[in-house]
C-alpha cells in the first residue's frame, strides 16, 4: 500500500477527512459520557446525541468522498 503523492493536502483539505475526524470526536465523547458518571447532568445535550452525531458525521465523511474539491483535485475537468 502506498500513499498518494499529495497526502498532506488531502489530510488538510478533504471534506471526508474533516467529517471523519468530527465523527471520531463525537464517538469518543459518547464513550466517555457513558462510562464516566462525572458528566451526568453537566452536558448541554443528552448522551445519546453524541452517538447520533458521530454516525451522522461518519455518513457525511463517506459522502464527502464524492464531492469535487478544487483545493485538492484542481478543476472539475482536470482528469479530462
Amino acid at each position: 500500500m502506498k500513499l498518494i503523492p499529495d497526502w498532506r493536502a488531502v489530510l488538510c483539505h478533504a471534506y471526508s477527512v474533516h467529517f471523519v475526524a468530527i465523527s471520531i470526536f463525537f464517538g469518543a465523547l459518547d464513550v466517555i459520557a457513558n462510562f464516566w458518571t462525572l458528566f451526568d447532568g453537566l452536558l448541554p445535550i443528552s448522551r445519546g446525541w453524541f452517538a447520533g452525531l458521530g454516525v451522522t458525521f461518519g455518513i457525511l465523511g463517506l459522502a464527502g468522498r464524492f464531492i469535487p474539491q478544487k483545493t485538492i483535485s484542481g478543476d472539475v475537468n482536470a482528469d479530462k
